[in-house]
C-alpha cells in the first residue's frame, strides 16, 4: 500500500474508534486524508517554504490541522509559540531507546521552565523515556500529558497486528488496563483544556511502516478514554 492509503485507512479506522489520529511529518496527506492533526519537528518546519511563521498562517488560514511541535531547547520553544500548536512536546526528558536522537536527556528541570513560557491552555506533553514508575514526577513537574511507546506493551507492529487483526481481544484489553492505569495511578495536575492526560499507543502517529491494522489497534485503545466527540472548538490540539 502506498502511503496515502495509509493514512486514509488510519483516518477510517480512528473515526470509528472516536480517537483523534496525529500524522507525522507528512501533513499535505493529513489534510488531503482529513486528519485530525499533524506533528512536525524543528528540521521539519525550517525546510516548509517561508519558514515556521508563514508555514503556520498557511495551514490555520488552507487545512483544519492542528499543529503539534517538537521542542529540544529555548530557541526552539520560542519558534513553537509563535505557531500558536495545540500542544508543545519537550523531551526526551529521560534516556529513550525507542528512536535514535540528537539530544540528551533534558531532565524535569526543562519540564518545569517549559510550564512557566507555554500558556496554561496549551497542552505541554513530556516524552522520553517515561514509564509508570516515573510519570508522577513527570506530572508534579508540570506536564499535562505523556507521550509513551515502550512503556506500554505491546512494542512492535508485529503485536500489534497479532493482537489486533489476528483476533487477540485479551491483548487489546490487557492494553486497555495498562492506560487506564497511567490515566488513574498518576496525579494529573487539573485540565485547563478538553484533551487527555495520557498519549500512549505503541504507533502514535503514522509513518512509512505503519500498517492499517496497527492502527486499527491503536485507536481501539484511544477510544476507551477519549469520550470527547470530533467538533472541537479550539484552535488547535
Amino acid at each position: 500500500p502506498t502511503l496515502r492509503s495509509e493514512i486514509a485507512a488510519a483516518v477510517a479506522s480512528a473515526r470509528r474508534h472516536r480517537a483523534r489520529l496525529w500524522v507525522n511529518d507528512h501533513w499535505r496527506l493529513a489534510a488531503e486524508c482529513g486528519a485530525y492533526g499533524v506533528h512536525l519537528g524543528q528540521e521539519d518546519l525550517a525546510e516548509q517554504e517561508g519558514g515556521p511563521k508563514a508555514f503556520g498562517e498557511m495551514l490555520r488560514r488552507s487545512t483544519t490541522l492542528r499543529l503539534g511541535v517538537s521542542t529540544h531547547a529555548p530557541a526552539e520553544l520560542g519558534v513553537a509559540l509563535a505557531l500558536r500548536p495545540s500542544y508543545v512536546a519537550v523531551g526526551p526528558i529521560f534516556g529513550t531507546s525507542s528512536k535514535r536522537i540528537r539530544f540528551g536527556a533534558r531532565g524535569l528541570d526543562m519540564v518545569r521552565a517549559w510550564r512557566s513560557f507555554v500558556p496554561r491552555d496549551t497542552p505541554l506533553v513530556a516524552i522520553g523515556g517515561i514509564s509508570l514508575a516515573n510519570a508522577a514526577s513527570v506530572a508534579r513537574a508540570g506536564a499535562d500529558a505523556i507521550a509513551v511507546i515502550s512503556a506500554l506493551p505491546p512494542t512492535s507492529d508485529e503485536d500489534i497486528v497479532e493482537a489486533g487483526a489476528l483476533g487477540g481481544p485479551a491483548a487489546l484489553s490487557a492494553l486497555r488496563r495498562d492506560v487506564d492505569r497511567w490515566r488513574t495511578e498518576v496525579p494529573w495536575p487539573p485540565c485547563h483544556h478538553e484533551h487527555s492526560h495520557v498519549v500512549g499507543v505503541p504507533r502514535s502517529v503514522v509513518e512509512g511502516s505503519t500498517r492499517s491494522s496497527v492502527v486499527d489497534a491503536a485507536s481501539a485503545v484511544s477510544s476507551s478514554s477519549e469520550g470527547a466527540d470530533d467538533d472541537d472548538d479550539d484552535d488547535d490540539d
